[in-house]
């Protein structure tokens, strides 16, 4: 068939028209542009077989994009593109650009978990990558939001992520155990300084008071000095443990304190803390405060109990980073309080006193009131329920431990207590309430809430 110039130009059209429209698909799956991303990475299957991007060495542009475009971050960010830095003297960067959908918090949890989880892919697919960067663009500029070390990730997966994903088969049983790591247990190094005294604050703290659910924290910088090496943070910190208590998220433990913290800087840019002091309790207070602060901040200091709008803004970081938890566990319905609520507690016949503390001290996991609280066991939700019955000069007990998704009963134990003497109406007592009755018994004090005083 032969084609006139027109016949030409018209099959010339039609080529061009295919070839730009392939482009602009190239474009949107090279820039991440697809709307319907998942929450967080956890949740969805990858894009494709990741193995396929294993790489020793950053800086193959097509290759790493790629990589990135096949992971899934939250709803609130949509992929632009990633730079690299890979010269000689430089730390090698993936920096992961995203333009902003929605208001961005990368210390919510969704963002801290999936910025996280990919970040692990990427250590165990490119062997030289030491740090990975994530950004957003806002306002004309590009601001970094977070960033990952190649040493955070070893010491996360107990050795180099590179080499223990060095088959298709290992890298898969590597994706299969970060999925189920909880990596709010592991510190995060950051150039952020207000950041990094949130959490310093959070491990100084850590198993100095009864353990709860949710371990959070608010201050306030007073002073900021520079005495190189080192950076020097005045900071006033109240500290909690949040726990769901008769289905309301409120404080369980509490503490409010002036610290002195000494950070210094690694190669990287992050503070690392390298010195924590804060004044003694009781006598010695006042006189830790003037050796471990100028006067002025020592003013400060004793002011602010009594400043209603500084307590309330130390109080709204608590209450702030608690609803993020929430929402990333779905109980965002849930109340919050850092103030005590009341509860019931069973009116004890003074001759059952005697028996109900060594009840009690073998079912020490129930709550002391009457009522329910919930724990974390193995990343399982249990409610523990305490009821109670009085009758005449009897006391009756139950406790009941149940699977929070399930409703499955694991314990459940019915007793009564009269004239001293235990009795059991249903279920079994624990073997350790034998134990604890063999014991040599003393007067056991008035009871209180050790969830609460502690």
């Amino acid at each position: 068939m032969r084609l006139n110039k027109k016949g030409y130009a018209a099959i010339t059209i039609i080529i061009l028209g295919i070839i730009t429209a392939l482009v602009i698909m190239f474009v949107k799956i090279s820039t991440g542009s697809s709307n319907s991303l998942p929450t967080t990475s956890h949740d969805a299957p990858h894009k494709t077989d990741l193995f396929s991007y294993k790489n020793p060495y950053i800086g193959d542009s097509s290759n790493d994009g790629n990589l990135v475009n096949s992971l899934t971050f939250p709803n609130g960010l949509k992929y632009a593109g990633i730079e690299l830095k890979t010269a000689e003297n430089d730390i090698k960067t993936m920096k992961i650009i995203f333009n902003k959908v929605d208001n961005v918090n990368p210390q919510e949890f969704d963002y801290k978990r999936s910025f996280s989880y990919n970040a692990m892919i990427i250590f165990s697919l490119i062997e030289n990558c030491e740090q990975v960067t994530y950004a957003v663009n806002e306002n004309g500029q590009t601001n970094e939001l977070s960033s990952r070390q190649r040493p955070w990730a070893i010491e996360i997966a107990k050795g180099n992520p590179y080499k223990i994903a060095d088959t298709k088969e290992h890298f898969q049983e590597y994706l299969d155990t970060i999925k189920k790591i909880d990596f709010g247990k592991f510190k995060v190094y950051t150039s952020n300084l207000e950041q990094s005294i949130a959490d310093a604050l959070l491990t100084e703290n850590e198993g100095q008071f009864y353990q709860g659910e949710l371990a959070a924290q608010g201050h306030i910088t007073l002073l900021t000095q520079e005495d190189s090496p080192y950076t020097i943070a005045s900071v006033y910190a109240k500290y909690v443990q949040m726990q769901f208590q008769n289905g309301i998220f409120e404080l369980c433990a509490t503490s409010s304190m002036p610290y002195k913290l000494t950070f210094s800087k690694d190669k990287y840019g992050n503070y690392t803390l390298t010195k924590s002091e804060k004044p003694q309790d009781g006598a010695l207070y006042v006189q830790d405060l003037y050796k471990l602060f100028p006067e002025e901040i020592v003013n400060k200091i004793q002011l602010i109990p009594n400043n209603t709008d500084t307590v309330q803004n130390i109080d709204n970081q608590i209450i702030q980073y608690s609803k993020g938890y929430l929402d990333s566990i779905s109980r965002s319905d849930a109340k919050i309080s850092l103030s005590y609520q009341e509860k019931a507690y069973p009116p004890l016949s003074e001759e059952n006193a005697m028996e109900f503390d060594a009840l009690y001290r073998a079912y020490t996991d129930y709550p002391y009131f009457v009522g329910t609280l919930e724990k974390l066991e193995d990343n399982i939700r249990f409610i523990y329920e305490t009821k109670y019955q009085k009758q005449d000069t009897s006391d009756t007990f139950g406790f009941t431990k149940t699977r929070y998704d399930t409703n499955e009963v694991i314990e459940n134990v019915k007793v009564k207590l009269d004239n001293g003497n235990l009795s059991v109406i249903e279920g079994e007592l624990r073997k350790s309430y034998d134990e604890i009755k063999a014991q040599p018994q003393e007067q056991p004090p008035a009871p209180d809430n050790p969830q609460t005083d502690k």
